[in-house]
C-alpha cells in the first residue's frame, strides 16, 4: 500500500488498505486509516478523508498521529470549503500540542502528571 500511494496509485492502494482494516491489530489500524485518508485524498474523496483522518485523531493514544489526524481533516474539510470545521480540527490539534507541552513540562521537573483530557474526550466523543 505504501509504494502505491508513493506511485500515486490511489485507487489500488484503497483495495488493499481496505482489506487490512479488519485483520490488522489494533494498534496498527490506525495507521492504515491514515494510508487510506491519504489516498482518498488523492483520489479527491475529501469527505471520506476527512473521516477518516478524524478517526485517527479522535481514537489514537498516540499524541503525534492525533495530531495529524486533526491537521489531515483540516485540510480536507478546507477542500469542501467547510473553513469553520477546518478551524475547529485545527484548533484539537493545537491542544494536543499543548498538552504534550504540559506533560513534558511536568516531567521534566520530576512530576509525573497527565494533562487533564477530559474536556478534550469528552468534546471528541460527541
Amino acid at each position: 500500500a505504501t509504494r502505491l500511494l508513493k506511485r500515486k496509485q490511489y485507487a489500488q492502494a484503497l483495495d488493499v488498505l481496505n482489506e487490512l482494516v479488519p485483520i490488522v491489530e489494533y494498534q496498527q489500524v490506525w495507521h492504515v486509516y491514515l494510508m487510506r485518508a491519504r489516498a482518498l485524498t488523492g483520489t479527491e474523496d475529501h469527505l471520506h478523508a476527512a473521516l477518516d483522518f478524524v478517526k485517527v485523531g479522535v481514537c489514537q493514544g498516540d499524541p503525534e498521529l492525533r495530531i495529524e489526524g486533526y491537521e489531515g481533516a483540516a485540510a480536507s474539510c478546507e477542500k469542501q470549503g467547510l473553513a469553520v470545521q477546518a478551524d475547529t480540527l485545527r484548533e484539537r490539534a493545537r491542544r494536543i500540542r499543548r498538552e504534550m507541552g504540559e506533560l513534558g513540562a511536568a516531567t521534566g521537573t520530576g512530576r509525573q502528571e497527565e494533562p487533564d483530557t477530559t474536556a478534550t474526550k469528552s468534546e471528541e466523543t460527541q
